[in-house]
C-alpha cells in the first residue's frame, strides 16, 4: 500500500530492469515527462494521495470487479490471476492462459521488452495462428459515450465481449479525450503483446466505461492523419527520451497542465513554474502549444502579452496548424494575466456582459457524493439574503438522492408558484449547468425507482423546458478572458469573494460527505461534517450571486483595445 491507498493505484509504476534502465507501464505516454522523471528519480516528498483521490480509486476498483464478475459469471472458463502474487508469479500465470487459449485473462502481467511493462486489467481471446492471440482492455468507472448524430460506434456486450459480436451502436460517438487517454494505453499494451507474439493481426482494442460495454477502437486507423499507435510511439519515445537525459541533464522543465492537480510532484513544480511565467500557466496553453510558442521564441506569458499577432505571418500558422484567432486567443488571455491579474478583459467584439436579469433571482448548487447521487442542495436569493438548503444524509446514495430530490423540487416549485401569484418572472442561476440538470435528472430517477415519483422523469424534462435556468460560468467562459481556469472558485476571488472554508473543494467535499454519513463516527462528529458541507455549499451559492453582481457592475476592457504589453 501506498500512502494508504490500494495497490491498483501502482500497478503502472516503473519497473527497472538490469541494465539499471526503467521499464515504463502504460500510463507513461499519457504523462508529463517531468512526472516520468520525478516518479524514478524523486525531486522531493511527494504530496500525499487526498480522501477524495482514495475514494474515487475505490469506486474504480469496485466498477473494475463488477465488470470481471459479470464476465465471469457469461464464461466461468475465464482465468482471474489473485493480484496480490509477485509480478513475475503473475506474468508467468498469465503466458500459461494465453497458451491454453482462456477466453478473457484479468489480473494478469506481461514480461518487461522494450523498456515497457504492463499489467492489464483485462485482456480477451482473439484470433488462433499457430498459437493464441489477445485484444487488451481497459476499465473504468468514467463515461465513455456521448449522443451524435449520424455517428456510430462498435460495442459488444459484456455476455459475449468477442470483437467478432461487436455492432454499430448509432447516434454515439466515443467522447475524444477518453479515445486518446485510453487508446494510448491500449498501444502501450498492444505493443507489449505483439513483443510476445500475442497480440492479434487486428490492432483492436476494447473500453469499458460506466455504460458496462466494450467499445472497440481499431489503434492503427489513421484519424486527424495519425492513429493511435502512430501517437502512443511518439509519445512513449519522448517519454524514453526524457528518463535517458535526466541522467545527466536532469529533470525537464516543469509545465502546468491539467494532470497537474491529482500529481503528486505538484507541490515541487508548482513554485518553479510560476517563477519561470511558463505559457502554460495560461489555461488553454497546453505542452504542444508552449513548444509551438517556444519555436516562436516565446517562452512567457509576458513575451506571449507583448506579441502582436500582426506580425506572425500566415504561413507561420500553417506550419504550426494553427488558425489566427486560436492565436489572438492566446495573446489576449496573457494580456489578461500581464494587464489584468486582479480582473478580466471582455473578448474582442464585445462592449458589456450581458446577463439575463428576473424580478426574481435565486443561485443553486447541489453537493454529490463520489458516485454522482446529489444529497444536498442550496438556494439563494441575494435581493434579501436568504440562504436555504435541503439535505438527506442517508448512506444509500440512491435513496438519498431520490429524498433530496423531492425536496428541492417542492421547494423549486413553491418559488415558482410564488412568482405566478405575484406576476413576477423568475430565473435560476448556477455554475455548469450540465451538473444541476443532471442531478435534477438523476434525482428524478431515483425518485421514480426508490420512492414511487414515476411521473417525476417527465416533470423534470418539461422543468428544465419552461424555466431559465442561466449557466454564469458559460457567460464566462464565453465573453470573458481571464487566461485562468473558469472555475467557481478561481472566477469568485476576482469578485472579492472568499470562502469560509479553509479549503473549499468540490473534490474535497465527496470524502466530507463519505465522514458525514459514517455511522462508525459519533453523532457529534457527523454533524461536524454535515454542517462543513451546508457551509460549504452556501458559500457556492453566495459566490455565484458575487460573480454575477460583479459581471453586472464591472467596467470591463475589451480585449481588442489594449496595445501590446512592453
Amino acid at each position: 500500500m501506498l500512502l494508504g491507498v490500494d495497490s491498483r493505484l501502482i500497478l503502472e509504476a516503473p519497473i527497472f530492469c538490469a541494465v539499471q534502465f526503467p521499464s515504463l507501464g502504460p500510463a507513461a505516454a499519457t504523462q508529463c515527462p517531468t512526472r516520468v522523471v520525478f516518479d524514478l528519480r524523486p525531486p522531493a516528498s511527494p504530496h500525499a494521495v487526498g480522501e477524495a483521490a482514495t475514494l474515487r480509486i475505490a469506486e474504480r476498483v469496485a466498477h473494475e470487479d463488477g465488470i470481471i464478475a459479470r464476465l465471469v459469471e457469461a464464461d466461468p472458463a475465464g482465468i482471474v490471476i489473485d493480484r496480490s502474487a509477485s509480478i513475475e508469479a503473475r506474468t508467468d500465470r498469465t503466458s500459461a492462459a494465453m497458451d491454453q487459449g482462456a477466453p478473457f485473462i484479468t489480473g494478469g502481467a506481461l514480461a518487461a521488452h522494450d523498456h515497457r511493462s504492463g499489467q492489464p486489467i483485462l485482456l480477451l481471446r482473439a484470433e488462433f495462428e499457430h498459437r493464441w492471440r489477445y485484444h487488451p482492455v481497459t476499465i473504468g468507472a468514467h463515461r465513455l459515450l456521448s449522443d451524435a448524430p449520424e455517428e456510430s460506434v462498435r460495442c459488444s456486450d459484456l455476455n459475449l465481449p468477442l470483437l467478432a459480436d461487436a455492432a454499430p451502436l448509432a447516434d454515439h460517438r466515443l467522447l475524444g479525450g477518453r479515445r486518446v487517454s485510453n487508446g494510448l494505453r491500449l498501444a502501450h499494451l498492444h505493443r507489449l503483446l505483439s513483443s510476445a507474439g500475442r497480440a492479434s493481426n487486428r490492432a483492436f482494442g476494447a473500453m469499458v466505461g460506466t455504460e458496462a460495454a466494450l467499445v472497440w477502437v481499431d489503434l492503427a486507423a489513421a484519424e486527424d492523419r495519425r492513429s493511435l499507435l502512430d501517437l502512443y510511439d511518439t509519445a512513449f519515445q519522448s517519454r524514453l527520451d526524457a528518463v535517458r537525459a535526466s541522467a545527466t541533464a536532469g529533470p525537464p522543465a516543469p509545465l502546468r497542465t491539467r494532470e497537474c492537480s491529482g500529481c503528486q510532484w505538484r507541490d515541487h513544480c508548482s513554485p518553479i513554474i510560476d517563477r519561470s511565467r511558463s505559457t502554460t500557466i495560461i489555461q488553454s496553453i497546453n505542452r504542444s502549444a508552449h513548444a509551438r510558442y517556444r519555436s516562436l521564441g516565446i517562452d512567457t506569458i509576458d513575451q506571449l502579452a507583448a506579441t502582436d499577432p500582426s506580425t506572425i505571418s500566415d504561413l507561420r500558422l500553417d506550419e504550426m496548424s494553427w488558425p489566427r484567432d486560436r492565436l489572438v486567443g492566446h495573446v489576449d488571455e496573457a494580456r489578461a494575466l500581464v494587464m489584468k491579474p486582479n480582473s478580466a478583459l471582455l473578448r474582442r467584439g464585445l462592449v458589456r456582459l450581458d446577463v439575463p436579469a428576473f424580478d426574481r433571482e435565486y443561485d443553486i448548487d447541489m453537493e454529490s457524493e463520489v458516485g454522482g447521487q446529489a444529497y444536498l442542495w442550496g438556494v439563494y436569493r441575494a435581493s434579501s439574503d436568504e440562504a436555504t438548503h435541503d439535505a438527506c444524509w442517508d448512506a444509500d446514495p440512491e435513496l438519498a438522492g431520490a429524498r433530496v430530490f423531492l425536496a428541492i423540487w417542492e421547494r423549486l416549485n413553491e418559488l415558482r408558484a410564488a412568482a405566478a401569484t405575484a406576476g413576477d418572472s423568475i430565473g435560476f442561476y448556477c455554475w455548469h449547468d450540465r451538473a444541476e440538470r443532471a442531478a435534477l435528472q438523476t434525482g428524478a430517477l431515483a425518485a421514480a425507482r426508490r420512492l414511487g415519483f414515476r411521473e417525476a422523469p417527465a416533470l423534470v424534462e418539461a422543468f428544465l423546458d419552461e424555466v431559465p435556468l442561466v449557466d454564469l460560468c458559460a457567460i464566462a467562459q464565453r465573453d470573458l478572458v481571464t487566461g485562468r481556469s473558469k472555475g467557481l472558485k478561481t472566477i469568485a476571488p476576482l469578485a472579492g469573494f472568499a470562502w469560509r472554508d479553509a479549503e473549499p473543494s468540490g473534490e474535497a467535499s465527496m470524502a466530507w460527505h463519505a465522514h458525514a454519513v459514517d455511522d462508525r463516527r459519533s453523532t457529534d462528529e457527523q454533524q461536524w461534517w454535515r454542517q462543513r458541507l451546508i457551509d460549504y455549499n452556501e458559500d457556492d451559492v453566495r459566490a455565484e450571486a458575487a460573480v454575477r453582481e460583479w459581471m453586472r457592475r464591472e467596467t470591463f476592457v475589451s480585449a481588442d483595445s489594449l496595445p501590446p504589453s512592453s
